[in-house]
Formats: C-alpha cells, sequence, structure tokens
C-alpha cells in the first residue's frame, strides 16, 4: 500500500509528462507550419509566425500580426486572421529566408531556419 504523499509524487508526475508532451506537440505543429509564413516575431518572449506585419511606434509600441500563427499550448486555435499586441518589451521581426526565395529576393534577408526559430 502506497502512502498518499507518493501519490502525489505519482501525479505530478504524470502532470510533469503531460506538459513535456503537449510541449513537443507544439514543437511539430511550429515545424509542420513554418515554411507557411515569412516572418518570425517575438514580443515579450512569445513566439509568433505570420505573413504580413506593421510594427506601428506608438507608446506602447503595437505590433499587428495578418495571418499568424500563436505559440500557446493553451489556445485550441493558433492560426488567427489578424492579431494586435501591445507591448513596452522587446519586439523581434525576422523576415525567413524561405520567404525571401519565393518573392525572388525582395526585403530583408534572414538566416534564420526553422531549427534556430523554435523554443522552449
Amino acid at each position: 500500500m502506497h502512502s498518499g504523499a507518493f501519490l502525489g509524487f505519482d501525479s505530478r508526475e504524470a502532470a510533469l509528462d503531460d506538459k513535456s508532451d503537449d510541449l513537443s506537440s507544439l514543437q511539430d505543429e511550429f515545424n509542420d507550419v513554418f515554411d507557411f509564413f515569412s516572418y518570425f516575431v517575438q514580443v515579450d518572449e512569445e513566439v509568433y509566425l505570420a505573413n504580413r506585419v506593421e510594427v506601428r511606434r506608438t507608446d506602447p509600441v503595437t505590433v499587428v500580426l495578418w495571418d499568424a500563427w500563436i505559440w500557446d499550448e493553451r489556445r485550441p486555435h493558433r492560426f488567427v486572421s489578424r492579431a494586435e499586441l501591445v507591448t513596452r518589451g522587446s519586439i523581434r521581426v525576422e523576415r525567413l529566408a524561405h520567404a525571401d526565395e519565393v518573392q525572388e529576393g525582395q526585403g530583408q534577408t534572414s538566416s534564420m531556419t526553422r531549427t534556430e526559430s523554435g523554443r522552449r
């Protein structure tokens, strides 16, 4: 017979395994959709993929994404047609190299690959 503390440990371990599986599944989804997007966007340590990005230099800064994918394991649907993010924190926008290949070199080229941009 097991003590209650031991059973609690098993439950926490199972929860951690589930969380690890969720993140692995999210990473797989990220890799599957990566090539469909032109921009990698990071706002306050959150990750997005988008096909159009506008950074409005207001106070606070507003980042508008169109045709986007959101890295968030809590969301049942990660694809959105438009998202507006407001921040006073850090913003990183990179045009993906494969997007430049499709548009024959228009815009700024980035050497970011699917593996380099995956996170967590």
